[in-house]
């Protein structure tokens, strides 16, 4: 991998997820001198589906064989779409770019093991069993403190550890967690043994891998196969109890799993049965509304990925964001003074939430909320369809990840729009992001606004061009 000038600013990354990994290896290649500490012992885990936009591929296409190896391992960019009972609908592609570029469907671990290999391969520390208990914003620096002590410094902080981050109690506060009224049961497990069962086995008689999504009333399921695991999620009204007890994901036996696909195809049942025993999770879906307070009062730290922002699965889009937050951040410290990197996250921040921009207190946010949104629009749209109009035009069903999410280039769009917004930033001009809805008017919206939109059986409209 080719290197940029060493910039000479030290970057501590909390946090070896998809959005932690993506950043540094960008971050790397741009000259910054970087280290990861991530408070697991190891990455071994089987985990679920993701789906990676064309906008998340464009930058790693300059990482040396990656997007041919993630390719080789990724299944194809199509869905096969089933009625809950087995009745089939349609078989779909999952979306291209307008330069033909296709979305990147692909087992969660799977792409993070390319990663790690990549960060291996250009030699960024990654540290094991480092648990980030307290940031500190510094006018010139920022520290981490971990579990065991230890307290690292760097010149600037990024945290990327997920929803629970510390690094919010120092950026303001750490928002309740909201209950989305949802809960996704999830399994994995290798596919050699469950291939026996003599449903599973004549579902994929004549591909090695495919992947299918199934809709019933209030619920839809996600099902996977490579050449050697089996992937499975199903979407649906939570159980209810309480959710501070029930925030950590937790096994469920797997007689419970297997009564919510009563009625379901048998294949449905066939893939709970096969599950081992203690392998089904119940993920409880918690959201918090947009807040675009992703950087310390110094900017000495600042936040990507679920840290920054969360996601519904059914968005599509959750780790494209986190890695477009890693790219566009990653560029735009490459861009300024080493002494500048305040104003630099605050451009990054300007460009990937911001609609427009008068000065530092004046901006209406836009494209990642608007992605967080349709995360909620889809769920509302798979889990009440009309399946005689489903059977008219079975393209209603998903819908395509719309242009402009797949057509954006998140490096490319910071290096021509960084002096603009830079210069808004220092004297108010008046700065407009264009990555976003074409045609949308952002107004402020929080979940309960949308539910209870929902609840009075109206849809969620909103102007602008969303296809």
């Amino acid at each position: 991998m080719e290197r940029d000038p060493d910039t000479g600013l030290s970057i501590i990354v909390t946090g070896a997820g998809i959005a932690g990994l993506s950043f540094a290896i960008e971050a790397y290649r741009k000259g910054h001198n970087v280290k990861v500490i991530e408070r697991r012992a190891n990455f071994e885990e089987l985990s679920d589906m993701i789906a990676i936009q064309p906008s998340a591929l464009r930058t790693p296409a300059k990482w040396p064989g990656f997007s041919e190896r993630v390719r080789k391992i990724a299944w194809e960019p199509v869905l096969e779409l089933w009625k809950y009972d087995g009745e089939h609908i349609d078989t779909m592609h999952t979306g291209q770019a307008t330069d033909g570029s296709a979305a990147l469907p692909i087992p969660r671990a799977y792409f993070h093991n390319a990663l790690r290999g990549v960060a291996d391969e250009v030699g960024i520390p990654i540290s094991f069993s480092a648990v980030a208990e307290e940031f500190c914003d510094l006018p010139d620096s920022a520290s981490v403190r971990l579990r065991d002590g230890q307290v690292l410094k760097a010149d600037v902080i990024v945290a990327a550890d997920g929803w629970r981050s510390k690094s919010r109690l120092a950026v303001g506060d750490i928002p309740e967690p909201i209950s989305t009224g949802y809960s996704i049961y999830r399994a994995a497990y290798k596919a050699e043994e469950a291939m026996r069962n003599t449903i599973l086995k004549e579902h994929w008689r004549r591909d090695k891998s495919q992947l299918d999504v199934f809709f019933g009333a209030d619920a839809h399921a996600f099902v996977g196969k490579s050449e050697d695991m089996i992937f499975w999620t199903l979407t649906r009204r939570d159980r209810g109890g309480n959710l501070e007890e029930d925030l950590a994901d937790f096994q469920v036996p797997i007689q419970e799993a297997q009564s919510a696909v009563n009625g379901w195809a048998p294949l449905l049942s066939a893939l709970v049965q096969e599950t081992p025993s203690n392998a089904v999770i119940d993920w409880k879906l918690t959201w918090r509304d947009p807040d675009p307070r992703w950087s310390t009062p110094n900017g000495r730290i600042v936040q990507i990925g679920d840290a920054a922002h969360t996601f519904l699965p059914t968005s599509a889009s959750g780790a494209t964001m986190a890695m477009e937050d890693a790219f566009t951040l990653a560029t735009c410290l490459a861009m300024t003074a080493k002494t500048d990197v305040a104003r630099a996250i605050q451009v990054y921040i300007t460009l990937r939430y911001m609609r427009e921009l008068w000065g530092p207190d004046r901006a209406r946010f836009e494209r990642v909320a608007a992605a967080q949104k349709m995360g909620i629009k889809n769920r509302e749209r798979f889990h009440h369809l009309d399946w005689d109009e489903i059977r008219r035009d079975p393209a209603k069903v998903m819908g395509q990840i719309p242009k402009w999410i797949s057509d954006h280039d998140p490096e490319q769009y910071a290096v021509d729009n960084f002096d603009e917004c830079m210069k808004c930033i220092l004297i108010g001009t008046r700065f407009e992001n264009t990555n976003s809805v074409p045609g949308y008017k952002y107004e402020d919206w929080t979940l309960k606004d949308l539910m209870e939109t929902v609840e009075r059986g109206e849809k969620i409209l909103d102007d602008g061009d969303w296809t």
